[in-house]
């Protein structure tokens, strides 16, 4: 009989397991992971063939490349998603998320030419990371990994995850095989590793432009432009702020000479990303949900749940950093021995992160509620918060300090964010199409 008890508890671990994977915040786990794993899967090949100030200067590349097309748009692809439940009209709002499409490739795009020009006038020729090739092949790398970006968030507004998997499958096999012919055959070193960026980001970012073009419906006016910016434009210091948080503290280890410190920290920050990774899987998930919620009962709905799907967010970093933890001896026999020292940071950034995961679920209420100008209040003044923390601390302490710092600032703008979020379901309903 117990046994029997034990087989069926077993079994009935396995149903529940299957039944998650195959849900959407499984399925968007899965595709998050691909996405961005590329990243991870490539830790052990570039610790084995790049120094650690050569993987300091890696993880510099990859923070340019994502921050740049965040600027360069505008914020617009914040617009594809939330437009598509603009209304009750769903035509009207697919229309309308295509549409938003299309202005962001084209703002985007000229903008990164404009950019492009400044770097061929003013960047030296070298071979390092501030040198015209170098800096060509993060800006297009980043801005193809941007458009990549629009199928998939277009997907998860239909809340179609298969499809969006589908193409982030797609994103890791050009990640990874870029970083391998560039790296591994040609032996391109730390360059190699920089052009590999530009040639998946290109890749991925070729078909996502496509997709918007002859996929989705919607047309490109000055009515549609100026709404899209209307609604964007207040997150652009909202993106701001998110940059300075996430990379302020490895560019003042570069500025205060302490490259040992930013190879090191930057490794801990890559092998901590599979519970961002989750986090967002969770959010891709739980963030098409909130707007059905918000499209059928107003805030009274969402402001119902809100206190458990704070914990839910809480829960799904928890849960990934506790197996990242158990891993620690098996991560260190992964990067090495030259790199295992680096890991120590890990149990620290785990619990930071598990701080910060108010930051997404607060966003949405702002988002879908239409008060989005709170929005750079709140985040740029964490971020000043985080910078000046990182400027005190850093060129003193080093990754210590940047942890204190880092503490120190997302304790101040998850608190904030909570009570802004707090307020915001506790008003009245607003007509549909009224401003914040």
């Amino acid at each position: 009989m117990v046994t029997e008890n034990r087989e069926q508890s077993q079994a009935g671990r396995l149903r529940r397991l299957f039944a998650f994977v195959t849900s959407p915040a499984g399925i968007y786990l899965v595709s998050s992971v691909l996405a961005k794993a590329g990243v991870i899967v490539l830790v052990p090949l570039y610790t084995r063939r790049l120094t650690i100030e050569e993987f300091g200067e890696y993880g510099l590349a990859q923070t340019l490349a994502q921050v740049g097309p965040m600027f360069l748009s505008l914020g617009t692809l914040a617009a594809v998603s939330t437009f598509y439940f603009s209304g009750k009209d769903l035509e009207k709002s697919r229309r309308k998320s295509g549409s938003a499409a299309r202005v962001s490739i084209v703002l985007t795009t000229t903008l990164g030419l404009l950019v492009q020009v400044a770097v061929l006038l003013f960047a030296p020729r070298g071979v390092g990371l501030g040198s015209t090739r170098a800096l060509s092949c993060v800006l297009w790398g980043g801005i193809g990994a941007f458009f990549a970006q629009i199928p998939v968030v277009y997907f998860r507004a239909q809340q179609r995850p298969l499809r969006a998997a589908a193409f982030q499958l797609f994103q890791f096999l050009a990640v990874v095989g870029a970083a391998y012919v560039q790296v591994v055959v040609f032996g391109r070193g730390l360059l190699g590793a920089i052009e590999a960026i530009a040639l998946s980001g290109v890749t991925m970012g070729v078909l996502g432009v496509a997709f918007a073009l002859l996929a989705l419906p919607g047309t490109l006016n000055r009515a549609i432009a100026r709404e899209t910016l209307h609604f964007s434009l207040p997150f652009v210091p909202h993106f701001a702020s998110m940059q300075i948080t996430s990379i302020s503290d490895r560019w003042i280890m570069k500025g205060s000479g302490r490259e040992l410190d930013l190879g090191s920290y930057s490794l801990a920050v890559t092998v901590t990303g599979p519970i961002g990774m989750v986090l967002s899987a969770w959010n891709e998930s739980e963030s098409p949900k909130m707007g059905e919620t918000v499209r059928r009962g107003g805030r009274r709905a969402v402001a119902a749940g809100f206190p458990k799907i704070l914990l839910q967010y809480a829960l799904a970093t928890l849960v990934p950093g506790l197996a990242l933890l158990a891993a620690l001896p098996l991560l260190k026999i992964i990067v090495g021995q030259r790199f295992s020292h680096a890991l120590w940071p890990i149990p620290i950034m785990i619990g930071l992160i598990v701080l910060e995961s108010p930051f997404s679920p607060c966003i949405n209420v702002f988002s879908y509620f239409k008060r989005t100008r709170v929005i750079p209040l709140i985040t740029m003044s964490g971020a000043l918060l985080h910078l000046l923390a990182n400027l005190l601390l850093i060129p003193r302490w080093g990754t210590a300090g940047a942890l204190v710092a880092r503490a120190i600032a997302c304790l101040a703008r998850s608190s904030v964010l909570i009570w802004f979020a707090v307020q915001t379901l506790r008003q009245p309903d607003v007509p549909e199409d009224a401003d914040a």
